[in-house]
C-alpha cells in the first residue's frame, strides 16, 4: 500500500524475465525510491537471478552521482545462504546473487527464519535496501501471524525523509519524517 499523498509509477523499464514489479515513489524534495516486488521459484538454476542485474544497472546509470533508494523485497528460495556470514556452500546455491547484492551496495535486513518446515526453518524471504535507515520495525509475522504455505510475513515500515519549507516571520528549514506502510 503506498499513501495517496506520494506518486507511485509503475517502472516498465526495469521488469525483464524475472518475476517482479518495479514502482517509483517520488516525494518533495526527494530522489525516487524504487521499490520492487520479487519472486525467484525454488526450481530456477544459479543463473536465473543474474538478470537483476539488469534493472540495477539501468538504475545506476540513471543516477550516476548517488547511490539510488532501492528496496527489494519477495520470496527468493535461497535456502543455504548463511545471512550472517554472507556465504554459501557452493557456488550454485546463491553466489551470484550474493554477488549482486554485494556489487550494488544493497544489505539484507531480515534476521530470522522466515520459513519453516517439519524439519528446518531458514530464511527465504528477504527485504533489501540500499539504505538500511529507510526500514524501520521489521518483524516477521508480527503478531498477526500471516502465515502463507508455511511463510511468514515480513511487515515493516518504510521511512521517507524531506525537506519541508516553513515560512512564518522569517524562512527556516525543517526536515520532517513520513511513513508509508508496504
Amino acid at each position: 500500500m503506498v499513501s495517496n499523498k506520494l506518486q507511485a509509477t509503475q517502472c516498465l523499464d526495469l521488469e525483464n524475465v524475472l518475476e517482479a514489479v518495479w514502482i517509483s515513489i517520488v516525494t518533495p524534495d526527494h530522489q525516487p525510491l524504487y521499490v520492487c516486488s520479487m519472486y525467484r521459484p525454488p526450481d530456477k538454476k544459479a543463473d536465473y537471478i543474474t538478470d537483476l542485474r539488469q534493472p540495477l544497472e539501468k538504475l545506476y546509470t540513471r543516477h550516476p552521482n548517488r547511490l539510488p533508494f532501492i528496496l527489494i523485497a519477495g520470496d527468493f528460495n535461497y535456502p543455504l545462504i548463511n545471512w550472517e556470514t554472507d556465504s554459501v556452500p557452493s557456488h550454485s546455491d546463491g553466489q551470484p546473487f550474493l554477488d549482486i547484492l554485494n556489487d550494488f551496495h544493497i544489505q539484507q535486513l531480515v534476521e530470522g527464519p522466515t520459513h519453516h518446515s517439519r524439519t528446518v526453518s531458514n530464511i527465504l524471504d528477504l527485504v533489501l535496501c540500499t539504505y538500511p535507515a529507510l526500514i524501520s520495525n521489521l518483524t516477521i509475522g508480527g503478531e498477526l501471524l500471516i502465515t502463507v504455505r508455511c511463510h511468514f510475513a515480513l511487515i515493516f515500515v518504510l521511512v521517507i525523509y524531506w525537506t519541508l519549507h516553513v515560512k512564518s516571520f522569517c524562512t527556516t528549514k525543517e526536515t520532517m519524517a513520513r511513513c508509508v506502510v508496504i
